[in-house]
């Protein structure tokens, strides 16, 4: 990139409309055009999210929680995810159903906090990749079958 682009790149406002900010963070998270910026991305996320986009919320959390783009930071992903699901995200719901379930250096497993999540009412019916089984199934019930951890009674 030349100093031309440099300038132009840094001179482009950012864009107001969620949607456009979302779709701007996913063509710089998957390198479309070339171009792949992770702290682009996030930078797009961010702003999406504060705008009360949650499928943002949820990739920014995501960033944060594993790092990708940025510093590692998993009380940071915790809070955003906790923003995510009380707007009706059910990706962060099971986000954080897994984080309290395996917990880790930072956070301690609660599986109490996890079953809570899981359990949550879905928005939805299509299936969740941290679930064997449709959405609409995933109880605490289903969970103790398929976990190989124990649950609490």
């Amino acid at each position: 990139m030349g100093i031309g682009d440099w300038i132009k790149n840094a001179i482009q406002p950012m864009p107001e409309n969620p949607d456009e900010l979302f779709l701007l963070g996913l063509k710089y998270r998957n390198g479309e055009d070339g171009e792949q910026d992770l702290e682009k991305a996030n930078k797009y996320f961010e702003a999406a999210a504060k705008h009360g986009h949650t499928a943002a919320a949820d990739y920014l959390a995501e960033s944060l929680r594993y790092g990708i783009g940025t510093k590692r930071d998993i009380k940071r992903a915790i809070a955003i995810y906790e923003e995510a699901e009380k707007a009706g995200s059910a990706e962060a719901a099971c986000s954080l159903g897994q984080i309290y379930e395996g917990g880790d250096e930072e956070v301690p497993a609660d599986m109490e906090k996890a079953v809570k999540y899981f359990e949550k009412p879905p928005k939805r019916t299509t299936p969740l990749p941290c679930t064997p089984f449709p959405i609409s199934t995933c109880t605490a019930t289903e969970l103790k079958k398929t976990r190989k951890k124990p649950f609490p009674s």
